[in-house]
């Protein structure tokens, strides 16, 4: 979790002027003032952000890099606790006001995962090297829902799509070459014959569809499960470019693994010396110095294997001892946070199990939900921490590119080029992940709609025109350096992948063809 923090605060922080800073594509601090005025006194839950104390450029700086700190005080384990709950706000923060390009599931599942996280990590105000308090099995337990809920409603959604592609098992037939950005080996994926495409479509849905559910039936059905899930998202990662998501996903499935998977594999953990132990050993004696020694269960290892300790039987005064001493060791430990903490985690749970079912049913049955679990679900979404998923439940099957042009004369356009979407026909797609182009993506997301739903997009047009340069870093080519251009035009083309015919050993890895204009050529009079 911390390396994903880290990798998603660093990938902001390198973007985030040109995309909300003040003179960036959607300014934050406008964006707060029409929150302000349609909220009112609501606004500080209806938009739960830090940047209401300060929205300037600096400030958002200082989310993202001091979140590239928090993350690395958390990977080494330094105030767990604290840190992963100034991870969580700070991260908050940013989703809150990034608008359009902050609102992907992945920010989503980050913020509900660094949740979680908050109660999983040892107390704050300490710093921990080692384990010291046993990890509570409920918030454990939440992270396999959490797992759990991310792939089953990804499948539901393909299958309540009615999408024929999903039906016919012919969805990875489009899927290579429609995704917002894809790789090399897109490319060569995309040459596999269709009864292969096929065969993986409908392993891919009976991952996703039957695989989670062997969360539930023990240790080595969720063996069975994490190789499955981690192997998906494996090939994800080969065959696209989804930033951090594959990897948060694999790292929620490290929660199905437990001790006994790796002696399976004849890898022998350290065993950690819990503060909050089951086993007492001022109470458990050894059978030579016990009187309750012909009496014992068998033995077991308790700390150092070389040291065979006997557990007293059940109802033995040893026993009785034994729990006594449970029970005061749980109450006394309230100093510790421990009671506070089983009502904090049993709190969190109940919350979550709450909200969550109520937008399956919501979800998947269209069932009337009860009045106090809707105002409860209104409640808590303004902080992204309890949602839905579920990924390409309709597959786009054609792949149209915006491709922005200026020109000073309105004869001869040159164009600008990102550094990732698709635009130069011979340019290979590049493999980005787990960094993500924010701008990059949305574009793709803007080809799907008309210019009039992308408002955003005239923006940057304007800032464009304007030259101005938080933005056109954003760009890996920019035609106009020395002077921004006097007009700005967005043309629109419908792309494929080439065949290994065409391609060839330096042909090009992509066919277009022009469709026309995407939206009205702009100029600064425009906005004048």
């Amino acid at each position: 979790m911390a390396l994903i923090y880290l990798i998603a605060f660093w990938s902001l922080g390198v973007q985030i002027l040109g995309l909300i800073g003040s003179h960036g594509i959607l300014p934050t601090g406008d964006f707060l003032h029409y929150i302000a005025q349609d909220q009112g006194a609501s606004r500080f839950w209806a938009a739960p952000t830090l940047c209401w104390v300060n929205n300037s450029d600096g400030f958002l700086l200082f989310l993202c890099w001091g979140g590239v700190a928090l993350s690395m005080l958390l990977l080494i384990g330094v105030w767990p606790a604290l840190t992963a709950f100034l991870l969580w706000i700070f991260y908050m923060s940013l989703t809150v006001v990034g608008q359009d390009f902050l609102g992907f599931q992945w920010d989503n599942l980050l913020l509900e995962a660094g949740f979680l996280l908050i109660f999983l990590v040892p107390h704050p105000f300490r710093i921990h090297l080692k384990p010291a308090v046993r990890p509570s099995i409920v918030i454990i337990w939440l992270f396999r829902w959490l797992l759990f809920r991310l792939m089953f409603e990804s499948g539901m959604v393909k299958i309540l799509s009615g999408d024929t592609n999903w039906a016919h098992l012919t969805a990875l037939t489009y899927h290579y070459w429609t995704q917002p950005l894809p790789n090399m080996i897109s490319w060569y994926a995309n040459q596999l014959p269709l009864w292969f495409q096929k065969l993986s479509c409908a392993i891919l849905l009976g991952i996703e569809l039957f695989i989670p559910f062997l969360i539930f039936f023990g240790r080595w059905p969720r063996l069975i499960a994490f190789f499955g899930i981690t192997g998906l998202q494996l090939l994800i990662i080969l065959t696209g470019n989804y930033c951090f998501f594959n990897l948060l996903a694999i790292g929620l499935c490290l929660t199905l693994l437990e001790d006994e998977h790796f002696k399976f594999l004849g890898l022998e953990l350290p065993t950690p010396e819990y503060k909050n132990a089951t086993l007492m050993p001022d109470v458990i004696s050894s059978p030579a110095s016990s009187n309750e020694s012909n009496l014992s269960s068998p033995k077991a290892f308790v700390g150092d294997p070389d040291k065979n300790i006997s557990l007293p039987l059940v109802g033995s005064p040893a026993a009785s001892a034994a729990c006594r001493h449970q029970i005061w060791n749980s109450i006394s430990s309230v100093r510790e946070g421990g009671i506070i903490y089983l009502i904090l985690t049993g709190l969190v749970a109940a919350l979550i199990l709450i909200v969550s079912l109520g937008l399956m049913l919501d979800s998947f049955a269209h069932l009337p939900l009860p009045n106090p679990v809707e105002k409860l679900i209104t409640a808590v979404s303004p902080l992204r921490s309890i949602n839905n998923y579920g990924l390409f439940a309709v597959m786009t099957t054609q792949r149209d590119e915006i491709v922005l042009e200026g020109s000073n004369d309105g004869e001869q356009w040159l164009p600008y080029e990102f550094y990732f979407k698709p635009g130069n026909v011979n340019f290979a797609p590049s493999w980005v992940m787990p960094y993500q182009p924010r701008l990059d993506w949305q574009m793709w997301f803007a080809a799907l709609g008309s210019w009039r739903e992308n408002q955003w997009l005239m923006v940057l047009m304007e800032r464009l025109l304007q030259g101005e340069p938080s933005v056109t870093r954003l760009l890996s080519v920019n035609p106009f350096k020395d002077h921004p251009p006097q007009y700005i035009q967005a043309t629109f083309w419908e792309y494929h992948f080439t065949d290994f015919k065409t391609k060839g050993p330096n042909g090009p890895w992509w066919h277009r063809e022009i469709k026309g204009l995407y939206c009205p050529t702009v100029s600064l009079r425009a906005y004048n």
